[in-house]
């Protein structure tokens, strides 16, 4: 639950990744939860459809963030990868794969 992985979080604030591909429970609440997580330098969010831009809104808090999977989340929009782009200095690896609803604006603010 989402309570539950807050709990996990804010007893072990130095977790450096966290993988919930394919966890169909997930919400954005779960990733607004990740807001305690400030070393996160991994975060997998494949095919977790109900995630949109509210719930990556919270990455921005995230500096040390290197690899971003949200393959397949239809709902994440360019926005969330300019603002992912301008905040997460560090990224390196990121898979927009099947996110329809990202298009060059987006993979520009990349380069």
């Amino acid at each position: 639950s989402e309570s539950g992985l807050r709990r996990f979080l804010l007893k072990n604030p130095a977790v450096s990744g966290v993988s919930l591909s394919d966890c169909e429970q997930v919400t954005e609440e779960w990733i607004k939860a990740l807001h305690e997580c400030i070393v996160l330098k991994e975060l997998r969010i494949a095919r977790c459809l109900p995630i949109a831009d509210k719930g990556i809104e919270v990455l921005t808090s995230c500096p040390e963030l290197k690899i971003f999977d949200c393959q397949g989340c239809i709902q994440i929009t360019e926005g969330s990868v300019v603002s992912l782009a301008e905040h997460c200095t560090k990224l390196m690896d990121l898979n927009l794969r099947g996110c329809s609803a990202i298009g060059s604006a987006g993979i520009t603010s990349l380069a």
